[in-house]
Order: structure tokens, then C-alpha cells, then sequence
């Protein structure tokens, strides 16, 4: 998929937090826009500091 048909997510406050501009700082994450990929992204938060690299 192109980048600009996903959605951006970048690691800030001790949190995820979504970046639909693409101009927050930080290493992001990208996801599909569809609501069951959304789900999945956001429930998987074990993963998040592989994924943010912290």
C-alpha cells in the first residue's frame, strides 16, 4: 500500500499517539486504515516497544 493510504502512529508520552499529518517527530508505525487492522494494531501493545524501538 502506498504510505499515504496508512495510518501513522509515533511514540510520545509515554503513549501511542496518531499522526494523520505525518509531521509529528519520532519513529513511527504504520497501519492500515481498516477498522479490524486498527484493532489489532492498538490491542498488541507488548509489541510496542519492538515496534517503536524503545
Amino acid at each position: 500500500m502506498p504510505k499515504y493510504d496508512l495510518q501513522r502512529f509515533v511514540w510520545k508520552d509515554e503513549g501511542v499517539v496518531a499522526d494523520p499529518d505525518f509531521i509529528l517527530p519520532g519513529r513511527g508505525a504504520y497501519c492500515c486504515t481498516k477498522e479490524k487492522c486498527l484493532q489489532l494494531f492498538l490491542a498488541k501493545k507488548k509489541k510496542w516497544k519492538r515496534l517503536f524501538r524503545l
